[in-house]
């Protein structure tokens, strides 16, 4: 287990109101990343500005809420048990929770959260800058993910940090796809509006993959699968696939 002290979590640990809550600090992964649960009342705090990557999934709440991250206060919403809040690094925000709530933090360097998104999006965490001011409900699988890696970090080991590494890949992912990011041999793929197979897109993004020297991966398997289907038969502007890619997952 990872000997590093997440700067988020010595402010929470120092801080005169938060450290009033309790709460608890893990660590683990070969990120360095932290998990701070903590259950708390209502309050208007002020978070620090710390150089971290920090999710906060909301795991006992419903009651009103609203933040500032510098450009004005949010309207006020409804925080809700499952909702995912992410937190820029080195921004300072506001808070102001209404109620008693149980939450679960992820905080991650943002050196680390840089050079694996570089590594897999060829851009940097600001990226994930669009997904500031907005409580994500529903989204399952990131849930489930956060609270896998705060079991992982009591067991410790190496088969647990090779958990909560693989874990953290995964939550990334989604941040990038819920930030609107793609691959660029996907976005080639599927710039053109002219009608097609799906097939033809499926054939077009694997020859882009082989000129670029690019691995194929969930994407081109993905476009296999919906092949299958009779519904993708009819020739269509590329993008329109996947509005009707949905129906097959939502009825598979």
């Amino acid at each position: 287990m990872t000997s590093y002290v997440s700067k988020h979590a010595e402010f929470y640990a120092s801080h005169p109101g938060y450290s009033q809550f309790q709460q608890e600090l893990r660590t683990g992964g070969s990120r360095s990343i932290g998990l701070i649960m903590a259950e708390q009342s209502a309050h208007d705090f002020r978070d620090a500005a710390v150089p971290e990557l920090v999710l906060a999934l909301g795991l006992s709440i419903d009651c009103p809420f609203r933040w500032d991250v510098g450009d004005g206060w949010s309207p006020v919403v409804p925080a809700r048990s499952g909702g995912i809040t992410v937190c820029p690094p080195n921004t300072e925000i506001a808070y102001e929770i209404a109620g008693s709530h149980k939450i679960l933090m992820l905080t991650v360097p943002v050196a680390q959260a840089d050079r694996l998104i570089e590594e897999y999006a060829g851009r940097g965490v600001s990226t994930l800058d669009a997904l500031t001011d907005q409580i994500f409900i529903g989204d399952t699988v990131s849930a489930w993910a956060m609270q896998s890696m705060w079991r992982e970090a009591s067991r410790g080991g190496p088969g647990a940090s090779l958990a909560i590494d693989g874990h953290l890949h995964l939550l990334l992912g989604r941040l990038l796809q819920m930030a609107g990011v793609g691959s660029d041999a996907a976005e080639a793929a599927l710039r053109s509006r002219s009608p097609c197979r799906l097939r033809d897109v499926r054939d077009a993004l694997k020859e882009i993959y082989s000129a670029q020297d690019k691995r194929e991966d969930g994407a081109t398997a993905a476009l296999d699968d919906l092949c299958k289907f009779s519904l993708f038969e009819p020739e269509l502007p590329p993008g329109d696939f996947f509005g009707k890619s949905w129906i097959i997952r939502l009825t598979a």
